[in-house]
C-alpha cells in the first residue's frame, strides 16, 4: 500500500497493509512537504514533465516542489495521511469538509456500497453537503444522521440522501465525481450543485 503519482515515477511512500489509515512511510530519494494540509512532493523521481503531441512539457513547479492537488497530514508514527483532493474540500459555515471523509465515513456502514458526497448551496451555512448512495433502502436523514453521529461532527452530516442511479454504478469500478454532479444537475434535484 502506499501514495504516488505518474508525475513521481509511481510510488512515493509505501508499508504494509494495516487496519491504519496511512499511505506508509517515505521512499529514498522522495521529498513531501505538507503546508496548509497541501501536499507537495519533489526528489530524484519526479518527472521532467508531460509528452504532449511531440514534446515535453515541462511540470509546473513552485520553487521545485510540485503540487500534487492532494491534501494530507503526517501521523504521530511519521505516515503520509492522506486525507482528499483539494478541489474536493469546501467550507460550511467556516468549517472545512472533506468530501472523501464522509465518504469514508459512509462507506463503513453494512448498507451502504458506495457513495459520493456533493456540496450543495445551503442558505444557513453557505455550502453543506449531500451523498448520493448505493444502497438497498435509502436511508432517512434523521436515521443516516444517528449512525453518522459518533464518527463526524455535525456540520459534516449530510442534508439529504440520494439513490445513486444504476448507469453511474456500470461505467467503472469507481463512481465518477463529476458524472454524479452533471446527473444531479439534470435529474432536477431540490438541491443546487456547486461545482
Amino acid at each position: 500500500m502506499g501514495y504516488g503519482m505518474t508525475e513521481t515515477a509511481s510510488t512515493v511512500t509505501a508499508k504494509r497493509v494495516d487496519s491504519h489509515l496511512s499511505s506508509g512511510y517515505l521512499l529514498p530519494r522522495r521529498v513531501i512537504k505538507v503546508e496548509s494540509e497541501r501536499i507537495y512532493v519533489a526528489g530524484d523521481t519526479l518527472a521532467a514533465g508531460y509528452y504532449v503531441q511531440g514534446a515535453l512539457r515541462q511540470l509546473e513547479l513552485v520553487d521545485g516542489w510540485f503540487d500534487t492537488k492532494d491534501l494530507g497530514r503526517w501521523s504521530e508514527q511519521g505516515e503520509l495521511v492522506v486525507v482528499g483532493r483539494a478541489d474536493n474540500l469546501f467550507i460550511s459555515g467556516g468549517e472545512n469538509v472533506h468530501c472523501e471523509e464522509v465518504e469514508a465515513a459512509l462507506n463503513q456502514l453494512s448498507d451502504i456500497s458506495q457513495s459520493i458526497v456533493v456540496p450543495v448551496v445551503d442558505t444557513e451555512f453557505g455550502t453543506r453537503c449531500i451523498a448520493v448512495v448505493h444502497c438497498d433502502n435509502l436511508p432517512t436523514v434523521n436515521a443516516m444522521n444517528d449512525i453518522l453521529r459518533p464518527h463526524l461532527p455535525k456540520f459534516k452530516h449530510p442534508i439529504g440522501y440520494v439513490q445513486m442511479p444504476e448507469h453511474l454504478l456500470s461505467s467503472g469500478i469507481k463512481v465518477s465525481r463529476k458524472a454524479v454532479k452533471t446527473w444531479l444537475r439534470s435529474a432536477q434535484s431540490d438541491f443546487i450543485v456547486i461545482s
